[in-house]
């Protein structure tokens, strides 16, 4: 299995993302402002702030350990999450898995999922193939 999360933070036209970074005091993994030039070469309409569980997809990490990392750095913030919703960020967590159908189930035990719902933000499962070709079904693997 193959997993990575992101809390992701985004802001409407006149909410910054270096606010974000200076109220909760995290740096994030990345992040961008309106007007910065995206992959479709316009120019964004919002800022986005982004705290990723780990710098690249992982093979073999379980989707709870990445959570769990996340909920590290954040549940110290909490009450400054839900201001910054608030005030009119729009926030989710946006998980990737990559599994093929016969490898395992993704486990969301109950302790985690209540401390997901103390902090704002809509779970996001975003399930596919593993990224891992030598993983995928129907691969030679030697």
């Amino acid at each position: 299995m193959d997993t990575k999360a992101t809390y992701r933070i985004i802001g409407g036209p006149d909410l910054r993302a270096d606010a974000v970074t200076e109220r909760l005091g995290v740096s994030p993994s990345s992040s961008y402002e309106t007007g910065h030039l995206g992959r479709s070469g316009r120019p964004s309409t919002d800022s986005g702030w982004f705290l990723e569980s780990c710098e690249h997809i992982e093979e073999g990490v379980e989707l709870e350990v990445q959570i769990d990392r996340l909920l590290t750095s954040l549940e110290p913030v909490g009450s400054e999450l839900w201001r910054l919703v608030d005030d009119g960020y729009w926030v989710n967590w946006w998980c990737f898995v990559g599994s093929h159908g016969l490898e395992h189930a993704v486990e969301l035990n109950r302790d985690l999922l209540a401390r997901l719902l103390l902090l704002p933000g809509d779970l996001w499962l975003d399930l596919c193939e593993p990224l891992s070709p030598y993983r995928m079904p129907g691969t030679a693997t030697n």
